[in-house]
């Protein structure tokens, strides 16, 4: 937490309120992978608390880990407020993870939008898996 901006602890906090509040009502705004249009989903299931400033066993530091029932690390949410994940931990956390907006979780600590990503289950906007569906209507 050294040398960390008081909006980027302020926003690691409403993160775990949020979560062990109501995570039923936290939704992730996403960038569809296809179109690149945003939509929304809820939190991956089977979230039952968030710890900050997990230590990770490659032995870095989660601003925010998600944990399942059996405090597994389920995913890692980093807090974006003045630089970005560095790429030498990106290529280091073995879970899945997701970047996000200091800014935008201080405006409303249950819409996340997220800013970077990896090994999060696949998703596609609304109107990319109508699209999708279309065109496998259209094959058939």
């Amino acid at each position: 937490m050294a040398g960390e901006t008081l909006n980027h602890q302020r926003a690691k906090a409403l993160i775990q309120i949020a979560v062990e509040t109501d995570p039923a009502t936290v939704r992730l705004i996403r960038h569809c992978p296809r179109c690149r249009d945003t939509g929304d989903q809820p939190l991956l299931a089977a979230i039952n608390r968030a710890a900050l400033e997990y230590r990770l066993p490659t032995g870095d530091r989660a601003d925010v880990a998600l944990l399942g029932r059996d405090d597994d690390v389920r995913v890692i949410v980093e807090v974006r407020e003045t630089h970005a994940v560095p790429a030498a931990k990106a290529r280091r956390l073995k879970v899945p993870w997701l970047e996000v907006s200091a800014e935008d979780v201080l405006t409303n600590p249950y819409r996340w939008t997220v800013i970077r990503e990896h090994g999060l289950p696949g998703w596609r906007c609304r109107g990319q898996r109508a699209r999708d569906e279309g065109l496998v209507m259209r094959v058939s």
